[in-house]
């Protein structure tokens, strides 16, 4: 089979980058997008509820970030606004609006609750006609040929199909589970009371509020923060359930502010560093000098919220949650830190939850071992693929190679926040930008992009209206 446009990923970097090129009027026949999952957020809302996070929990995004709408406008805080104050909820919706003006000084930052970011982007793969371009599929190979992009994927029946296409783009987001150094230890000698956050693990809070007994966590991002107001939750209500939190080291002052030896910030980084001066000081900066500049603003962090911060104080006053920077040991009969510690007997440990992250590996891929073979891709020595500013792959020192990535693949383009909702639709839009110029220019495909106020605005009415485009 040959399309014109193919996303490989099937997740929320390629939907924004599918929605942006449907925007633009590209023809859903010329598009197809091969993923293994049914919506575009399936993967991510699973990682979600399993990290503790329900549907009508709130996210940490910014109320602009928008996926489902590539404008960012009505923002998620103009629909709750609304949507409050038609179900006759008008003090909710005062509120909300007041809260909305005084963020974050006078109160904790305005997020999307997950239930928005689904109903969202539900409403846009209806519009775009997603469904009909999605292939579900996972990809074993991508390789260059005369007639561009062949890529070899197998279907869920376990049959392999080949697919070819002019234009590529790839988002296929993180290789796996990020592990704690000790974790091989800690799985030998507990066995299954070894869980990963991103990994069910719903039998921990079962025991932890049945019986008591001793919850480990490692890791200080928002994954642990998520799992931390769950236990903390829980021992309001069972006093013989201790909560121990491992940290790998000590943080210095460096960076975002530091309580609770965690970085505190309300988005993944500065909201400067989504449309504002450390954005533009981003693009400015020569390739090889971007990793250092992400890596001074875009360290682990989490945010502060309020409820938060009284359920750790109150639990640390009842003894029943500690910070321990250490490793974790054990023997026969108990668990320690090194330096030794004791933390709890053995038979009181109901769990041990790690909430250290992901993988980002991309040279471990399938997709890009041939491509690297083959000497189509180069990555630098930061582990990220050389890029346009349009977030092109420069594939053997020539320019266009219309092979284009997203998500965290993008990660030293042209937005630093690459990985983020906001990071979504910007790619998207740069990319679609640039794939439907190049149909235009070899006279393909007669579309009118959307780069002025009038094709723009014109654009967002059909969107706002739910009209196909």
């Amino acid at each position: 089979m040959k399309v014109k446009i193919l996303a490989i990923g099937g997740g929320l970097a390629s939907f924004g980058f599918v929605d942006a090129l449907r925007s633009n009027g590209v023809s859903r026949d010329d598009i197809r997008v091969v993923g293994e999952y049914p919506k575009p957020y399936s993967k991510f809302k699973e990682r979600c509820q399993n990290s503790g996070i329900t549907m009508n929990d709130r996210l940490r995004s910014d109320s602009s970030a928008t996926p489902g709408n590539i404008w960012g406008w009505p923002t998620f805080g103009m629909r709750e606004t609304y949507s409050l104050a038609r179900r006759g909820r008008l003090v909710q919706s005062l509120k909300l609006i007041g809260k909305l003006f005084s963020e974050p000084i006078f109160g904790d930052v305005y997020t999307p609750k997950l239930s928005q970011l689904t109903t969202a982007i539900d409403r846009e793969c209806e519009r775009i006609g997603y469904d009909e371009m999605l292939v579900r599929g996972s990809v074993s190979g991508v390789s260059k040929t005369p007639d561009g992009w062949r890529v070899t994927f197998a279907e869920p029946d376990g049959k392999e199909m080949t697919m070819t296409a002019e234009f590529l783009h790839v988002a296929t987001g993180f290789q796996g589970n990020k592990h704690s150094p000790d974790h091989q230890h800690i799985v030998s000698k507990f066995g299954k009371i070894y869980s990963h956050v991103y990994d069910n693990h719903e039998h921990i809070y079962k025991l932890a509020e049945s019986v008591g007994g001793t919850v480990v966590i490692r890791g200080r991002g928002i994954a642990a923060s998520r799992v931390l107001e769950r236990l903390l939750q829980i021992t309001e209500k069972q006093p013989k359930l201790k909560v121990v939190h491992l940290m790998n080291s000590k943080l210095d002052d460096k960076g975002a502010p530091v309580r609770a030896n965690r970085r505190t910030q309300p988005f993944n980084f500065p909201k400067s560093a989504f449309g504002g001066h450390k954005a533009e000081q981003f693009i400015k900066l020569e390739k090889e000098n971007r990793k250092d500049f992400i890596d001074s603003f875009g360290q682990t962090t989490t945010p502060v919220r309020k409820h938060w911060t009284k359920l750790m104080k109150q639990a640390s006053k009842r003894g029943q949650y500690s910070i321990h920077i250490a490793a974790l040991t054990a023997d026969k009969d108990r668990i320690y830190t090194n330096p030794i510690e004791v933390l709890a007997e053995l038979k009181d440990l109901v769990g041990f939850i790690d909430a250290t992250g992901l993988i980002r590996d991309p040279q471990s891929m399938g997709i890009f071992r041939t491509l690297i073979d083959s000497g189509d891709v180069e990555f630098d020595d930061n582990d990220y693929l050389q890029l346009s500013e349009s977030c092109e792959v420069m594939v053997s020192q020539q320019f266009k190679s219309n092979l284009f990535v997203g998500g965290n693949l993008a990660l030293g383009g042209p937005h630093s926040p690459a990985d983020s909702f906001s990071g979504i639709n910007f790619n998207g839009h740069i990319v679609a930008n640039e794939v439907v110029k190049r149909l235009e220019m070899r006279k393909h495909y007669k579309s009118t992009v959307i780069d002025s106020p009038f094709t723009s605005f014109t654009a967002w009415l059909k969107w706002a209206r739910g009209i196909t485009p």
